[in-house]
């Protein structure tokens, strides 16, 4: 039986004010983003922008599989090692495994790059260089940022995420006005907007204030754990990319490149506040709940459940009824005339991405419990339901068929993702 810790009123006040700084952030992060997007689709024809938008799929799968799993250990015991004084120590860990882990995955991409250039026709290899500068940088960022939020140093967080979004489109479109319209210089632009960023926010880093020596010791106690937490988020990353990004080269295959840019535009409004309204409240309770389980408090642990999934459920049902009702009227503000038709996949992108932010909060709950086995399971389960749909779909229907078979991939994902979540907190606590 778990040990049942009162509370009281911790961290109840400190986490609305943190959601309060994330939140305006966040809200930043879309509007720059969206205004972004605008920019660039005025720069770029559709085949040149879905180029682009492939590439970075590429790239969010290697980062996902070598780098996402390091990070996501160090957030999750960044509690442990707070509580321990061993905070230089996970940083330390953190550091040298992602040096590693982002070497391999360039040396992936420079292999490719090498091949596709006498293999394939056409093969956008300058593109896939750039790939390589925007993934180093962009790993850096979000280890920094990852730091960040573990520390609770939310106001810091979100100007950081604010100015990155601002910056990254601005520097792609002087990067194209340069260099010409093509998807290397759009990559390069974000690389470097990305690059400035870190830049103006590297002095405001989490240190460990005490400047405490690496404990080898902790670290060896821990590696087991951190081993075991992280291995399993490897095929994971691969299954949820499948879930989220595969749908792209299908429909690149059936449509061409042309129609991929038009569904990558249309996809990137519509799921766009709902990452955003995810951001701001994983940012938030995420570290509350953490930090209730390592502390065994669950009453703010069902707290800070109750608190993330009620408000992810509400925004979400409120953006997905704005855009049912106002999507031709968006399409018309936020997209070149040449993207407009992107408009019908609206309302299924939006829905698919409501479900999962009110997913992400039961997730919550899973890593909380470092039984990422269990995601696991819920990833084949979706990743094989996206597969079958956009095989079935995409080929008939196509970016409209493929916003339908996101969103019931995502639908069937968040049913199974509920059902577990509950299974697993009732058997920790027996």
């Amino acid at each position: 039986m778990r040990n049942r810790v009162s509370s009281g009123t911790h961290g109840g006040g400190r986490a609305w004010r943190e959601a309060v700084w994330i939140a305006a952030g966040q809200v930043c992060v879309v509007l720059a983003r969206l205004a972004g997007l605008r920019l660039v689709t005025a720069i770029v024809s559709p085949t040149v922008y879905g180029e682009a938008a492939l590439l970075l799929g590429v790239g969010t799968l290697g980062t996902s599989i070598f780098c996402a799993p390091i990070l996501q250990a160090a957030l999750r015991f960044f509690p442990d090692a707070r509580r321990d004084g061993s905070l230089q120590s996970l940083r330390c860990w953190a550091a040298k495994a992602l040096l590693h882990s982002t070497a391999a995955l360039i040396v992936v991409f420079l292999i490719a790059a090498g091949v596709s250039r006498f293999a394939v026709r056409n093969a956008p290899v300058a593109g896939l260089a750039a790939l390589c500068a925007y993934v180093a940088v962009d790993t850096w960022r979000l280890s920094e940022l990852n730091m960040l939020n573990a520390a609770r140093r939310q106001t810091t967080y979100a100007v950081w995420s604010a100015v990155d979004a601002a910056l990254r489109p601005v520097c792609a479109v002087i990067l194209v006005a340069l260099c010409g319209a093509n998807s290397a210089a759009v990559i390069c632009g974000y690389a470097l907007g990305c690059g400035i960023g870190i830049a103006m926010f590297r002095s405001r880093a989490v240190r460990d204030e005490q400047k405490q020596a690496v404990d080898g010791a902790w670290l060896a106690q821990l590696r087991p754990r951190l081993v075991r937490f992280a291995l399993p988020m490897v095929p994971l990353a691969m299954l949820s990319w499948i879930s989220n990004i595969a749908d792209r080269y299908v429909l690149a295959a059936y449509g061409g490149v042309s129609a991929t840019g038009l569904y990558s535009a249309g996809y990137a409004i519509a799921s766009q506040p709902f990452i955003n309204v995810s951001i701001i409240a994983t940012s938030t309770f995420r570290p509350v709940l953490f930090d209730a389980v390592a502390r065994n408090d669950d009453r703010s642990e069902r707290r800070a459940f109750r608190a993330w999934f009620f408000s992810v459920a509400a925004l979400s049902a409120l953006g997905v009824a704005c855009f049912i009702a106002l999507g031709p009227r968006v399409s018309r503000v936020l997209l070149a005339p040449e993207f407009r038709t992107a408009a019908g996949v609206f309302p299924w992108i939006a829905g698919a991405y409501g479900l999962q932010a009110v997913q992400q909060s039961f997730e919550g709950r899973i890593y909380a419990r470092q039984r990422t086995d269990l995601l696991l399971y819920l990833q084949v389960l979706t990743a094989g339901m996206a597969t079958l749909m956009y095989l079935l779909l995409i080929p008939r229907n196509g970016p409209l068929g493929a916003a339908i078979a996101t969103c019931a991939a995502f639908a069937l994902s968040c049913a199974a993702t509920v059902v577990v979540s509950r299974r697993s907190a009732e058997r920790d606590l027996v």
